[in-house]
């Protein structure tokens, strides 16, 4: 008896988790992305770092199921039978966002970021980016994937060139517009974890070889 109160009780839950799935799969999802510093890698002291607006190829890169038709196209909600049955939509500028989390990582890790090239000179190193991928699928679980290419350069010299990739993901209780915006910063935080360190790095081994002018 009670192997089969448990096995009753498991069906009933699968049914009411199905019943929200469904119920949930209607209407439009407006997304405040919001993202949560943590501070990331070690510490610079006194080094000025140009960040450049990232440049956004969603529309031109993101292909087959995760195609999107707006630039605050963001994802997309499915019912249980893996239909698209509404858009998930930003409130907010994209690459801005994801521009603006970089910019308080290396902020938190001792940079002094410039972010208007009126403020610049030529002895700065620059960083710039290029968004690929930032999209969250739904159907039972949701899973933000965000991909970005990161360059920095110092004097026209490439310091580093590499694409960042990474997922945040959650059971799709709800689907509700907090919840895409938790695992969207889930993936940005290890985005950034990732690129902060590098970036570190790659202006550590410049400032040993004395070639860095300040």
């Amino acid at each position: 008896m009670k192997k089969w109160g448990i096995g009753i009780m498991i069906v009933s839950l699968g049914a009411l988790i199905l019943m929200s799935l469904n119920s949930c799969a209607f209407g439009t999802r407006h997304v405040d992305l919001s993202y949560s510093a943590i501070g990331v890698g070690d510490k610079v002291s006194n080094q000025k770092i140009v960040v450049e607006e990232f440049k956004d190829n969603r529309i031109a890169k993101m292909t087959s199921d995760a195609k999107i038709k707006s630039n605050d196209h963001i994802g997309d909600v499915r019912n249980t039978y893996g239909m698209k049955t509404a858009k998930v939509l930003a409130n907010n500028d994209v690459p801005e966002y994801v521009t603006k989390s970089v910019v308080s990582e290396l902020e938190n890790s001792g940079f002094e970021v410039i972010e208007d090239d009126e403020d610049s000179n030529p002895n700065d190193i620059i960083l710039s980016g290029e968004l690929d991928k930032f999209y969250c699928g739904m159907y039972f679980n949701q899973r933000a994937d965000i991909a970005v290419r990161i360059e920095v350069t110092y004097k026209g010299k490439e310091l580093l060139d590499k694409t960042y990739i990474a997922e945040g993901k959650a059971a799709a209780i709800t689907a509700s517009s907090e919840s895409y915006s938790r695992v969207f910063n889930e993936a940005m935080q290890k985005i950034n974890s990732q690129v902060v360190a590098d970036v570190i790095e790659a202006v550590k081994k410049l400032q040993k070889s004395g070639k860095l002018q300040l």
